[in-house]
């Protein structure tokens, strides 16, 4: 019998887990003790405008703080992996993807399809607004550049928002839930882009893990806003025609958000195990964990 498999280098783990906990609990709790003070009122005072609107900054500032932390903790964590000092020929699901992450062709695989995948998110879901023929000054009434806040009133992760106008024609818009969302989604999809990178330089095939990845990816781009997820769809269906047949589709929004996650995960799954096959080398002194 096999002795149980032992780590190194726990304290490091420890820390990156803190990290990454610490970044969750400032995320979610800056936006909630907003929601709770501000957020749901109907009716805010003119005087209360100029306090909303410095707790806005505050409130997104720690937000992003928090969701940098928590990313980048969780990131952290799975590049350094654990140590099998002993053990059977098999290795666990974190052992091979810490060891299929951490060369330097699927890290920059991963920043790279992460990167472009959020642009093309921001743009489909209007956190980024790129209006050529428009001049948002006009439209908007506003100086640019220039930030402005938007303090109320909206559910949990809508509030508070922030525009920040960059030019003319370019805009980006910051709302929790979507900020959010599209960090996780395009996370996952730099993941399994750099799986899918390590199996191709192991000439593996992965056609199934590679058309759910793909399917995970497109599914993804339309859980921020509801009008996004109609609109494409009914468009593919020939009935865009009508304004409000997309506004009909709102629920889709809870379906894909809750479909993409366990798609990209499931094919992270997938890719890992087209990794181990293709490392029939025990992953046990491949590599030391990160202090």
């Amino acid at each position: 019998m096999h002795a149980l498999p032992t780590t190194t280098s726990l304290r490091p783990k420890t820390y990156r887990i803190i990290v990454a906990v610490i970044g969750f609990v400032s995320a979610i709790g800056s936006i909630a003790w907003y929601q709770l003070n501000a957020g749901s009122q109907s009716v805010i005072g003119t005087d209360r405008i100029p306090f909303l609107e410095e707790t806005s900054y505050l409130t997104l500032g720690l937000f992003i703080i928090g969701l940098a932390l928590m990313f980048g903790g969780i990131t952290w964590l799975l590049r350094a992996g654990t140590v099998r000092v002993n053990g059977g020929d098999s290795s666990s699901y974190l052992e091979r993807l810490s060891w299929a992450i951490n060369d330097r062709r699927s890290v920059i695989m991963f920043a790279l399809t992460a990167l472009g995948y959020g642009i093309l998110f921001g743009l489909v879901s209007g956190t980024l607004v790129f209006e050529p023929g428009l001049a948002l000054s006009k439209l908007y009434g506003v100086k640019v550049p220039s930030l402005v806040a938007v303090v109320c009133c909206d559910s949990f992760g809508q509030m508070p928002q922030l525009v920040a106008y960059v030019t003319e024609n370019f805009a980006v818009r910051i709302t929790p839930l979507n900020l959010g969302i599209l960090l996780m989604v395009s996370w996952l999809v730099g993941l399994n882009a750099a799986l899918a990178s390590k199996v191709y330089s192991q000439k593996r095939r992965m056609f199934r893990a590679g058309w759910s990845g793909g399917l995970g990816a497109f599914v993804g781009l339309f859980t921020i806003c509801p009008t996004c997820a109609g609109f494409p769809l009914l468009t593919v269906l020939g009935l865009s025609g009508s304004v409000g047949l997309p506004l009909a589709f709102s629920w889709m929004q809870l379906v894909l958000i809750f479909a993409t996650v366990p798609i990209l995960v499931a094919t992270s799954v997938l890719l890992l195990r087209q990794v181990s096959d293709s490392n029939p080398c025990r992953l046990d002194n491949v590599r030391q964990t990160v202090g």
